[in-house]
């Protein structure tokens, strides 16, 4: 995909979260107040992590998360109940994201200890 192509599906998304989230304040008549003093998480799960999340990772434009969201999709259909992404290094089964990229992206990533584990029914 080219460069514009990216720009293009980026702004689309943009725009369609933007369009998503203004109805939603409509139909919930909510009041917006700015707030400055919330903090951002310093980490991200892509294993659950929205598009405006992940397109925060260096190195990660709007293809590459795209390319992430369908890959865990697949994932979670394949193997229901288990998480795609167990450790950072298996972001590289994503095409565009090499070591370097995962190198890169590790202290950036929250995978959690067990969180990959099936969900034991009772």
């Amino acid at each position: 995909m080219n460069q514009f192509a990216e720009q293009t599906s980026a702004f689309v998304i943009a725009l369609l979260g933007s369009l998503t989230l203004s109805g939603w304040f409509l139909c919930a008549e909510v009041s917006v107040h700015p707030v400055s003093n919330v903090a951002m998480p310093q980490t991200i799960n892509p294993n659950h992590a929205p598009v405006g999340s992940l397109i925060r990772l260096p190195g990660i434009g709007p293809a590459r998360v795209q390319a992430i969201i369908d890959f865990r999709q697949t994932q979670q259909q394949r193997r229901p109940g288990r998480h795609a992404f167990r450790e950072a290094s298996d972001l590289a089964r994503i095409k565009g994201i090499g070591p370097k990229t995962v190198q890169g992206l590790d202290p950036w990533l929250e995978l959690g200890t067990g969180c990959c584990e099936p969900a034991i029914k009772e």
